[in-house]
């Protein structure tokens, strides 16, 4: 989750693969709550355009 984190806010752009969904890889148990924001940042990651905001602030 930290790392997800880390990427998320640096807008840098993940190359993963899994057998399911983000929502759908940690459903129960301890830590289920807070990997429920992680798979958000996931499937937001997953967005087309994702990282380009970083690009476009390096560029200017």
């Amino acid at each position: 989750m930290t790392l997800i984190d880390a990427l998320y806010e640096a807008r840098v752009t993940l190359f993963a693969s899994a057998a399911a969904s983000p929502d759908r890889l940690y459903v129960e148990g301890e830590g289920s709550f807070e990997f429920a924001r992680t798979a958000s940042r996931l499937t937001e990651m997953q967005s087309a355009g994702w990282g380009r905001l970083a690009e476009d602030t390096a560029a200017q």
